[in-house]
């Protein structure tokens, strides 16, 4: 239920700017000179003008002595900042707010302020998730208001952010910080984050839009993913969902936490040489991840469906494979879903990981909900390299943990992966998918192998400056990876 409005306590409330404050003028400041207590500004008076005048003007005025102007200090109760308010008329657009500094609170005396009600540049909102209101101060605090708060401030107009807010699952303890609702787009809020918002009561439920219940074929674990975690849940979490259906994977058992893994990974497909792929890939039972683009999805559903049948990991690079960095938050967030929306309509599982196109990626590509994973060796396939130089370079660069980058729309890359194989095994190396590579991989994480993980809460971003490749081979931009106009489709 919304909060409501009792219409007579609106009309007396909005005359009631500040609680137990000094009366408000109702009449403008008589013409003159005016100085406030913390300012060596001074001001001259003209009617309804207000305007700080230079010492030349002060000058050739014969130096008139300032009042003192109509200034009272104000605070939030709940927080430290304090505000001068000079009343030059009684419009409340009148009034002139400045925020103070220590020194300047201490050269107007030190004044002990008072309780306000609303302060100016102060932002009322409502998430979608509760009847809550909040006020965000003009010093960036954050506060639930009470109804008699809310009152105080006359009833001031909030802003309904319906589409965002905080959910929680009824059968466990983290809270989702959502930027879409709708979409189901958000990520495990930290108790830092939910502090800094003054703690907004989260709307409980059993299930997130677009999360998903996982179990491997041959494992009793029943594997949840969704915007707050990623991880094996228990039989009582399970139970507290409604003990949804868990969709059914292959899985080999591996361990890369004792074991020497690479994670093989194919960009761009489906395409005309995914079948061959797919048929190379399960001849050698090799367990692979394809990140693929809407439109070939679109294109060729049937081979999408394939590739899940066949057990491969069906992951999310977008649409259109635009460069995400270049877009706003919603068409970042087109780009994701309408990639995942194809993939059910070729009846593909939703996808639980992102793969940005050409790895570029800025902070709000990591709200998206997903992890985002990178490599950390790239043979540079697309670039019209023959199958032996594709091989070489993969041979000569992999180490345990690594992320191989590849393109199922190369024909090469499909000749070479016979010989990937044979060369990898002979070193020792496990070949998995990236969810078993990085297995407790959360929304937000920058993935680009399995020791190179920037965790969700981390706030280093990427550099837009050109660096040696992950693997060593060759200077390369840091944005790199095939365009999608290419032979191959």
């Amino acid at each position: 239920m919304r909060l409501t409005i009792d219409r007579g306590l609106a009309a007396i409330a909005a005359a009631i700017i500040f609680i137990c404050m000094v009366a408000i003028p109702s009449v403008a400041v008589e013409d003159g000179y005016y100085k406030k207590p913390y300012s060596a500004d001074i001001y001259r008076v003209e009617g309804t003008l207000v305007r700080a005048i230079d010492y030349e003007e002060w000058a050739s005025a014969g130096f008139p002595q300032p009042s003192p102007a109509p200034t009272v200090y104000v605070r939030y109760p709940w927080s430290p900042t304090v505000y001068g308010v000079t009343f030059w008329q009684s419009e409340e657009s009148s009034w002139g707010w400045d925020r103070l500094s220590l020194a300047q609170w201490q050269l107007a005396g030190s004044p002990s302020p008072y309780n306000a009600g609303w302060i100016f540049g102060s932002y009322y909102y409502r998430w979608g998730t509760s009847n809550e209101i909040f006020v965000l101060g003009e010093d960036g605090v954050n506060h639930k208001l009470t109804y008699d708060e809310w009152a105080a401030s006359g009833f001031r107009p909030f802003d309904d952010r319906s589409n965002e807010g905080w959910l929680k699952l009824t059968w466990s303890p983290e809270i989702a910080r959502m930027s879409d609702l709708a979409a189901g787009y958000g990520k495990r809020a930290t108790e830092e984050e939910w502090r800094q918002h003054d703690y907004p009561t989260p709307m409980m439920l059993q299930r997130f839009p677009g999360d998903q219940f996982y179990q491997y074929i041959g494992d009793r674990n029943i594997h949840y993913s969704g915007p707050t975690m990623s991880r094996v849940i228990t039989y009582g979490e399970w139970a507290g969902a409604g003990f949804p259906a868990p969709v059914r994977l292959p899985r080999p058992t591996v361990d890369c936490a004792h074991l020497a893994c690479v994670a093989l990974t194919f960009d761009d497909g489906p395409s005309a040489h995914t079948s061959r792929l797919i048929d190379t890939l399960t001849s050698l039972g090799v367990p692979a991840t394809f990140f693929v683009v809407g439109t070939q999805v679109a294109n060729r559903p049937t081979i999408a469906r394939a590739l899940q049948a066949a057990g491969l990991a069906v992951e999310n690079h977008t649409y259109s494979h635009p460069q995400l960095n270049l877009l706003s938050m919603p068409a970042q967030r087109t780009e994701v879903q309408r990639a995942d929306d194809a993939l059910a309509s070729a009846g593909v599982a939703t996808t639980s990981l992102l793969r940005p196109p050409y790895g570029s990626w800025n902070p709000d590509t990591r709200q998206l909900g997903k992890p985002l994973i990178l490599w950390s060796v790239d043979p540079r396939d697309w670039d019209g390299r023959t199958a032996t130089e594709i091989r070489n370079h993969v041979r000569t660069y992999t180490r345990s943990g690594d992320i191989v980058l590849m393109h199922d729309t190369v024909s090469a890359t499909v000749d070479a992966i016979p010989g990937i194989v044979t060369d990898l095994r002979g070193r020792g190396f496990t070949l998995v998918t990236v969810r078993d590579l990085v297995p407790n991989m959360e929304p937000g994480d920058v993935v680009y192998s399995r020791g190179n993980v920037t965790e969700s809460g981390s706030q280093v971003e990427p550099s837009a400056a050109t660096v040696l490749s992950p693997d060593g081979a060759d200077f390369v931009p840091m944005i790199d990876e095939a365009p999608l106009s290419r032979s191959g489709y």
